[in-house]
């Protein structure tokens, strides 16, 4: 069998409700694939759902997971798909153990690999199910390969409200109606994962439904580990977190779910297996252009009304001629066209002729000699159709018969297109011979006219030139815009602009080149992935892969000889190339420059845009221009000058090409006029770096002797190019001015220029040296003018009186607007080192309010620093309102105009703003930005500055040690160019970053050598470095230094200084110091006050911390905690890591306050930090938590303990206190208790004493669990106990359970209910419950406690507590947890007995409604159903059976289904021992372990499916057995079944009184059927002689009437009466014996049997049917399995029906069809009667079928389906017959026999009727 001409079927691989899958061989290629037809669909029903762009995108997806769709085709009106064949099976036949954990990970990540790479696509699956998955072993590796996506939706049968997907696996979104997204694929991967582990779904499908129909909001899934307990608790998670029910809660994405699967399972899965950029590259490159699809398509109409066509698409390599062709293709799979696709290669290029050979081939035998064309053809075509091409090749043809041969295939393909247009498609046509190019040219007269279409794929335009009328498609290439799509759609990142515009350039926006350039840029390491992906800043020295070079030159050999040499002459163009421009260099004509244009357009050498063409690769280009002579590329750039001497230029690209050909013809005149020209042009459009090198350019030739320039141009050019560099900064590139100064003559604007640069270089004498220079060589007024502002400019920087002076001299002066601009600017700046703030803002708004509008860049660009430096005195005097917005107005400015010099200076300024403020992110992120642009300018001052403000940054982030090597960086930087800028500043940044890490030394020796003064009490200033002398007497604990030095330095004026805010914390702390609280809030809240007026929210969370003290100090602790919860929120907002330590401090001492919170987890709290702070080297914290440390032991009694730690405290106070004064020290470690003998008496943290609330505390817990009856409170209440009196870091408390006899979790904290308990510990416990006493032991560092609980010598339980290796338990605790033990004894049993009693009430209650449930139902097959699902549900079982026994004794299952009601495939597990038990006792039979059971432990079924609980019971109905209900927990054994005898025994009770009542029911319904029944058959007769024996008699009547009238026309009139008399007797004979036998068969109630061969039936009724199957040309084929034993059967009654169902075959089948009439053992368990073999008789065609919507009624008496027309023969149509008794008929012969029929159908596919006998009696 083969389908489309072209694939063979090898077999058949499964079948769905709309397709069949089979394994086939394409017999061109010879290779396996996997074909799935949809055989069930129209094509215009597939089409609804699935377009023909969804199919061409689902072809391009490749990946190793992913099952590849090669192509979609059709046969008939059907469409199908082939894809790449996978060995293997499908998921659903994967089996989990315990030892496949390892393989179920695997699983899951090459599944998310797979929809990682679909939903890259923006593709869902929508349909993941085990069944759509496939897996392979090879050794112990897994294979994983994903079918059907992307097919979900392809499902007519699904209400068009109804979403995609099998509804078990459907996310819950979906089914309220959201839209899909790739979360739901991930829920589907749950449910997968779910299934696959447990055996079950997560939700049955009633409740699915119920979420559908809103009828509940959301179900809980049992967790995975109650189903079975092999599944790990992270793989149990990880399922659970899938199946979340809103999807913003599951995983977001394959890489996260890889991420997380790496991280619990401790592997290194990559995101991608084996798979690097360059694959998702390769995986990305999917592109297709619709338009020239939908442009072939345009034509298809006209083609089907005989209008033919030949479509040539034209293209390089790499243009997706190939994706057109099969998207116009999958356009057209609806079978109304015959289609025909070819791919030419080097090898086979007979494409019309191959494609005749598979056509030829995939025809019958009658059908070949049926065809008249092939018996005209010669001897060498006939070989190549049915030998081989070896075989044609041997043969010569002559010029006739290859004529001949032609003709012969026209007639053919004439013929075909009158049944329906033909479409041949043929690609890579570049690679036919010469007769395919002469077939098509003899065919091309005759398309007009016909209805066939040609379209073919070139890429020579030279070959599609051959063809006569062919309508050519010229491919272009992508645009600049969709190359960069198309980039970024490649990349897993977007790829940056210039990447983008590079790549265009060196691809020509070929696709093809685009993805090939990338990988090779991945392979050479040019782009190389790391945390982000890094990519190469140019691709200007790249060089093409070989692959790509020669694409390139296989397209210049497509041109003819003398368009080549054209092309060599136009490589030497630089310029754009214009039809003027091509026409005036190689002096052509019109036609020659039609035909070199189209040679070389349609070549891809050259290409188009707008009006201009360009090369489209420079390798052509430069190939050619190599190859062309040196003279000739000197004359040919003079040409191209002299075209553009007269002119205008107004582009920078022409002006860049005539740079080039300029220097190619040494006219290097024309070179600098011309990098005059690009200068201004660039410098129009802000191109400010790339204006600055044009304008270095024109200087280089200014000093080329060659070039012969005047010195007034070298004037007016020194002058640009120091404005340029004095507005740029590109000062680096200017070296060249330096290096040949002496070639420039003794000009001002030379050492102007020079000194500019100097002086950028911040050689500030060498810059001076050069403007002196420049004075002596001054020539107007402007000079003098300049100088002067120089000179301002360079002692601005090292003498600000002479600066003052020089300011004077120019005051007077008569300054144009700029030079204006530049001195009020100066003048400021002036002002502002003098540090009078306020007039320079006056200096500066007062000449910014007499500005006139301007828009020139010199004069915008100069405005801006006006406005900067504005911003920066605002910034000074703490006005950050104007600062702001003065800074972002300067910002703006300089961005808009490009001005980079200037980015790194006014980010800093911004970032020092957010410093103020202590918004210490932005800052930061400011201060970064500031280092990067100096750096790119190397502006050494400006990236020191960016430095200090990071440094100052990290100190206020209390990354101390991070902004000590900052301020040292940006120190050494400073200093290396020879300056002191900023150095105060980094000292006092120093000074603080110093003073919080090491110790107090580290800070007292940094300040005694920078700063001695400040030691002695000397202030002169109020600086962040004086601020921190200030805290550091504060931290020594010196209120009197502190105020002495306030004191002693009256000079200071705070608030002249706007240092209110300083002044009054200093106040706050010495008043915190002298425990003044009252005094202290007030100054803090002035200090607030003034804080908030400059917004320095730093300021303000440090004094909350600060007013935090002081409430903590008054013992108002409410308010602390408020103020710790105010501060924490803005220390977490701004990173103050500092703050946020000190606040956890704070905390502390608060909780020490609160008797509820355990001195034990406070102090588990403070080891903690003590571990986490260890980095920070925040010695001053280390000192609280020390004392905290040791006042909590002393609290606890561990004086030892205490000693210990008090004895590291003093090492460590003498540690920070090192090289520091002595008196300091000394009243520092006096404060801190240093010289403490008697370390009861430590008391300098207060705390609230816990001892005797914590009895009283577990006392109040009994009291109220002694009112509480429901477990979970009191579950909690236990836990709150237990933390409140004990405070453990986990506990377990678990039961002992009789029944099982082991113990469960009760309840347990900060612990994994389903972990292990430590085997550690499994000893202690013992020794504890055999004791009956605690045991304490240790296990990594943590101390242990088991305590017993028992009762009498009864178990209970055990409790085991453990903290985090902070304290031994003390006696208090110890004798609290004895108190526990007793107390929890009795609690537990006291619940045990509470929770036995409530779900005895509750088991009563269900009892009374499954009783009331089962007596509803009444038929019998319907209650043995819902029994076991009861039992189930009542049991709390896994499964369930109900086993009866047949009349030979074997069990026969007539119920399987587990706990989700799903019926069971098998029944793998029963246990035969238990089963057999029961039913040898008629007892019930129980065991909750059967691995320890006696009875039972040696069954093989009990060992190899480790069963634990099992229950049989017999169920008898009046003293006989009814069958045995049978119940265990296989799989999920943590499943608890509920069998307690006495309640079991009523439940069974009320089964067997519903089996009673069922079956009284039966046999009264019975009784009334019998009655009934005659009067029915004799109602039904009499209908049939009134309906069917009437119509044929009134028939007759009118007939006989006619004649006897004479009322017929002539004697063929008369005949033909007579002839429908005859044929109304006929049917009347036919129905009475219709009725005859159909009363026969009703009426009786039994059949006389004999043993009969079933093959001489099946034999006989082939031979009855014979003469009629000849003349409808059908064949008749007979399957009978070999050895079938005889059958007891009527003869006639079994004949009867046989022949009847083939001769209903024949009528429903098309001629030329094929029925098949077989018999053999039954097969499938369904095909069995009762659980017994039987034997199945079948009877098959492949006609028309039955709609589904039609099956139900078939068996129906009288039922006819009289819509549907078998088949026609001649002029006949042969229709269903009258009565449709026939199957009705059939049926009851069936039911007599004891057997039973049914019927498999597909509309337009066939029929089968199966029908099956007992083989025994």
């Amino acid at each position: 069998m083969y389908i489309d001409h072209r694939y063979e079927v090898l077999e058949s691989l499964g079948s769905g409700s709309w397709a069949n899958v089979y394994r086939v061989r394409d017999i061109r290629s010879n290779k396996l694939f996997s074909l799935k037809l949809f055989q069930y669909l129209s094509s215009e029903e597939l089409y609804r759902y699935f377009s023909a762009e969804d199919m061409h995108h689902i072809t391009k997806i490749e990946h190793p997971n992913l099952s590849h769709v090669v192509d979609f085709g059709h046969v008939g009106d059907h469409v199908y798909f082939i894809s790449e064949y996978f060995e293997g099976k499908t998921l659903a036949n994967f089996r989990f153990s315990k030892a496949r954990i390892n393989l179920i990970y695997d699983i899951v990540v090459q599944i998310c690999y797979a929809l990682h790479a679909l939903h890259n696509q923006n593709i869902l699956h929508k349909d993941l199910k085990l069944e759509n998955v496939l897996y392979r072993m090879e050794g112990s590796q897994i294979l994983i390969n994903l079918i059907d996506y992307g097919f979900s939706k392809v499902d007519p049968s699904r209400d068009s409200q109804h979403v995609s997907g099998t509804l078990p696996y459907i996310a819950p979104e979906l089914l309220m109606g959201q839209q899909p997204t790739p979360r739901s694929d991930f829920y589907s991967l749950g449910v997968l994962l779910y299934r696959l582990c447990t055996g079950s779904f997560p939700f049955s499908v009633d409740q699915l439904n119920a979420l559908i129909t809103g009828g509940y909001q959301y179900f809980i899934p049992n967790f995975p580990s109650t189903l079975n307990k092999n599944i790990p608790p992270e793989l149990e998670r990880f399922i659970l977190r899938l199946l979340e029910r809103n999807p913003e809660n599951r995983f977001q994405s394959g890489q996260e779910i890889i991420g997380y699967i790496n991280r619990i399972h401790h592997d290194e899965f990559p995101f991608s297996a084996s798979w690097s950029i360059v694959n998702t590259m390769r995986f990305n490159s999917y592109i297709v252009r619709e338009k020239y699809s939908h442009q072939i398509l345009d034509f298809v109409p006209s083609v089907t009304n005989s209008n033919g066509k030949i479509v040539s698409v034209i293209g390089g390599d790499g243009l997706g001629k190939d994706s057109i062709l099969s998207l116009f293709r999958y356009h057209l799979l609806g079978g109304e066209f015959f289609l025909f696709d070819y791919f030419c290669t080097r090898t086979d290029h007979e494409a019309f002729f191959a494609l005749i050979k598979e056509y030829v081939q995939s025809l019958s035998e009658e059908e070949v000699e049926g065809h008249e064309f092939l018996a005209q053809i010669s001897n060498k075509f006939k070989q190549y159709l049915f030998a081989g091409e070896q075989e044609a090749k041997a043969l010569s043809q002559s010029a006739e018969e290859l004529k001949l041969d032609f003709e012969s295939v026209k007639s053919l393909l004439v013929h075909l297109s009158q049944y329906k247009p033909i479409i041949f498609i043929i690609r890579n046509f570049q690679y036919v011979n010469r007769h395919t190019i002469d077939f098509i040219n003899f065919m091309s007269p005759l398309l007009v006219q016909k209805r066939m279409m040609i379209v073919l794929s070139c890429n020579d335009f030279n070959k599609v030139s051959q063809i006569n009328h062919t309508v050519m498609i010229n491919l272009p290439f992508l645009d600049v815009n969709e190359s960069k799509s198309y980039i970024n759609k490649l990349l897993p990142v977007s790829a940056p602009d210039h990447l983008c515009t590079d790549l265009y350039r060196r691809s020509s926006g070929n696709p093809h080149f685009i993805r090939e350039i990338l990988i090779d840029l991945v392979q050479r390491k040019s782009i190389v992935l790391e945390d982000d992906i890094i990519f190469p800043e140019s691709l200007e020295d790249y060089q093409l892969p070989s692959r790509l070079l020669h694409s390139i030159y296989s397209r210049m050999s497509h041109l003819t000889s003398q368009n080549y040499a054209l092309l060599q002459k136009l490589s030497i163009v630089q310029t754009r190339l214009s039809r003027e421009l091509i026409i005036y260099i190689l002096k052509l004509k019109d036609t020659e420059l039609y035909n070199l244009l189209n040679d070389a357009t349609y070549n891809e050498i050259l290409s188009k845009n707008g009006k201009y063409y360009s090369f489209s690769f420079i390798e052509a280009k430069s190939r050619m221009f190599s190859e062309s002579d040196r003279k000739v590329h000197v004359l040919v750039s003079k040409r191209i000058l002299k075209f553009y001497a007269r002119k205008e230029i107004v582009d920078k690209e022409t002006c860049l090409g005539l740079i080039q050909n300029a220097y190619i013809a040494q006219d290097l005149q024309s070179a600098r006029a011309y990098y005059l020209k690009l200068s201004n042009l660039l410098s129009e459009d802000y191109e400010q770096s790339e204006a600055y090198d044009a304008m270095l350019s024109v200087l280089k030739l200014d000093f080329d002797p060659r070039t012969e320039v005047e010195s007034k141009e070298i004037i007016r050019d020194l002058a640009i190019f120091q404005e340029k560099t004095e507005l740029t900064g590109f000062f680096e590139r200017a070296g060249f001015l330096l290096d040949n100064a002496d070639l420039i003559p003794e000009l001002f604007e030379k050492y102007h220029c020079i000194g500019t640069i100097l002086l950028m270089r911040e050689d500030n004498t060498a810059a001076l040296e050069s403007f002196q220079k420049a004075e002596t060589l001054m020539a107007t007024g402007k000079h003098q003018l300049l100088v002067w502002l120089s000179y301002i400019q360079v002692y601005l920087r090292t003498d600000i009186e002479k600066a003052k002076q020089y300011l004077d001299l120019a005051l007077d002066s008569e300054l144009p607007l700029d030079l204006s601009i530049v001195f009020t600017d100066r003048l400021a700046v002036y002002y502002g080192h003098k540090k009078d703030y306020d007039r320079a803002i006056k200096t500066l708004e007062d000449f910014l309010s007499t500005l006139p509008p301007e828009h020139d860049t010199k004069v915008m660009v100069r405005l801006a620093s006006m406005h900067n430096d504005l911003g920066v005195f605002y910034s000074d005097l703490k006005n950050i309102e104007e600062a702001t917005e003065h800074l972002n107005l300067a910002l703006s400015i300089w961005k808009r105009y490009n001005i980079r010099r200037f980015w790194g200076l006014i980010y800093n300024n911004l970032s020092d703003l957010y410093l103020k403020q202590g918004i210490t992110v932005q800052s930061n992120s400011y201060s970064q930005l500031a280092y990067k642009y100096a750096n790119e300018l190397n502006l050494t001052s400006i990236k020191a500055l960016a430095l200090l403000n990071m440094g100052e940054a990290k100190i206020k982030m209390g990354e101390f040690r991070r902004a000590e090597t900052l301020l040292i960086s940006c120190r050494d930087l400073i200093k290396s160019i020879g300056s002191v800028t900023y150095i105060d500043a980094v000292q006092r940044n120093l000074a603080l970053a110093k003073s919080k890490i090491m110790g107090f030394g580290h800070y007292y020796e940094f300040i005694l050598e920078s700063h001695p003064e400040l030691t002695r009490g000397k202030l002169s200033e109020i600086n962040p470095l004086v601020k921190t002398y200030f805290y550091y007497l504060n931290e020594m604990m010196s209120p009197k230094k502190l105020r002495k030095l306030l004191s002693s330095n009256v000079q200071i004026n705070f608030k002249h200084l706007h240092e209110e805010e300083f002044h009054h914390n200093v106040l706050s702390l010495i008043a915190m110091a002298e425990q003044n609280w009252e005094k202290a809030l007030a100054e803090l809240k002035l200090a607030i006050r003034h804080a908030g007026e400059i917004n320095n929210i730093y300021a303000i969370n440090v004094f909350y911390i600060l007013e935090t003290m002081c409430h903590y100090g008054l013992g108002d602790y409410a308010k602390a905690q408020e103020l710790i919860d105010k501060a924490r929120v803005i220390s977490t907002e701004n990173h103050y890591r500092y703050w946020l330590c000190k606040l956890d401090i704070l905390q502390l001492r608060v909780d020490l306050m609160n008797a509820r919170i355990p001195l034990r987890d406070i102090l588990r709290r403070v080891n903690k930090y003590f571990n986490d702070w260890q980095q920070y080297e925040y010695y001053q914290l280390y000192v609280e938590l020390h004392q905290i440390r040791i006042q909590v032991l002393l609290e606890l009694k561990q004086d030892d303990l205490a000693e210990k730690v008090f004895g590291a405290y003093k090492e460590y106070l003498e540690q920070i206190t090192e090289n520091t004064p002595e008196e300091d020290k000394n009243n520092y470690l006096e404060v801190n208790l240093y010289k403490l003998t008697q370390l009861r008496k430590f008391n300098l943290v207060p705390l609230r004493s816990r001892a005797k609330d914590l009895r009283r505390k577990w006392n109040e817990l009994l009291f109220n669990i002694a009112n509480v009856y429901n477990v979970d409170r009191i579950k909690f209440l236990i836990e709150k106990g237990i933390h409140e009196v004990l405070s453990p870091w986990q506990f377990r408390l678990m039961e002992y359970s009789d029944r099982i006899q082991n113990y469960t979790t009760f309840h347990q904290y900060n612990s994994d209910n389903s972990s292990v308990i430590d085997p550690l510990l499994s000893q202690d416990i013992d020794k504890a419950m055999r004791s009956d006493n605690l045991v304490l032991s240790e296990i990594d560092g943590r101390n242990m406690a088991i305590i017993p609980l028992q009762t009498g010598s009864k178990r209970v339980g055990y409790l085991v507590l453990n903290d985090d290796g902070e304290l031994p338990y003390t006696k208090q605790e110890l004798s609290i947890m004895r108190s526990i033990k007793q107390h929890l004894s009795g609690l537990i049993v006291r619940i045990q007995d509470f929770s036995e009693i409530t779900l005895r009430i509750q088991k009563m209650n269900d009892l009374m409604q499954i009783s009331h449930e089962l007596m509803r139902i009444v038929e019998i097959s319907d209650l043995e159903h819902e029994i076991v699902s009861s039992a189930i549900d009542f049991t709390n079982a896994g499964r369930g059976f109900l086993i009866k026994k047949d009349s030979d004794g074997n069990n026969i299952y007539k119920v399987q289904i587990d706990k989700q009601k799903q019926i069971l495939s098998n029944v793998a597990g029963v246990s035969k021992s238990v089963l057999s038990l029961s039913q040898s006792t008629l007892e019930m039979v129980s065991t909750y372990n059967a691995l320890e059971d006696n009875r039972f432990k040696a069954a093989i079924s009990v060992q190899d499916y480790q069963l634990h609980t099992i229950f049989c019971v017999p169920i008898s109905v009046d003293a006989d057995t009814f069958g045995f209900l049978y119940l265990d927990n296989m799989d999920d054994n943590s499943r608890a079944m509920y069998l307690k005898q006495e309640i079991i025994t009523l439940f069974i009770e009320q089964i067997s009184i519903a089996i009673k009542n069922a079956m009284l029911y039966e046999n009264l319904l019975q009784k009334s059927t019998e009655l009934n029944t005659f009067e029915m058959l004799k109602d039904e007769f009499m209908a049939i002689v009134s309906h069917e024996l009437n119509t044929p008699l009134t028939t007759l009547q009118s007939y006989v009437s006619r004649l006897k009238r004479n009322l017929y026309v002539d004697e063929d009139e008369r005949k033909e009466i007579l002839n429908k008399i005859e044929n109304s007797v006929k049917k009347l004979i036919v129905t009475t014996g219709d009725i005859n036998t159909m009363n026969t068969y009703n009426l009786k109630k039994s059949l006389s049997m004999a043993p009969v061969d079933i093959s001489e039936i099946l034999e006989l009724v082939q031979q009855e049917v014979e003469i009629l199957s000849r003349k409808r040309k059908m064949f008749i084929r007979l399957e009978i399995e070999k050895d079938l034993p005889q059958v007891m059967v009527n003869w006639e009654a079994l004949h009867l029906m046989i022949y009847n169902l083939v001769l209903n075959a024949i009528r429903f089948t098309n001629d030329f069809g094929t029925v098949v009439i077989g018999a053999r053992k039954a097969a499938f368990q369904q095909e069995k009667l009762n659980g017994k073999d039987s034997l199945v008789i079948y009877v098959q065609d492949n006609g028309i079928g039955i709609p589904e919507y039609q099956l139900k009624n078939v068996f129906r008496k009288f039922y006819e389906l009289n819509e549907i027309y078998a088949h026609k023969s001649g002029t006949v149509e042969y229709r269903s017959s009258g009565l449709g008794l026939g199957l009705s008929t059939s049926k009851r012969i069936a039911e007599l026999h004891k057997g039973n029929i049914w019927i498999k159908s597909k509309e337009n596919e066939g029929t089968t009727v199966f029908v099956t006998l007992p083989l025994k009696p």
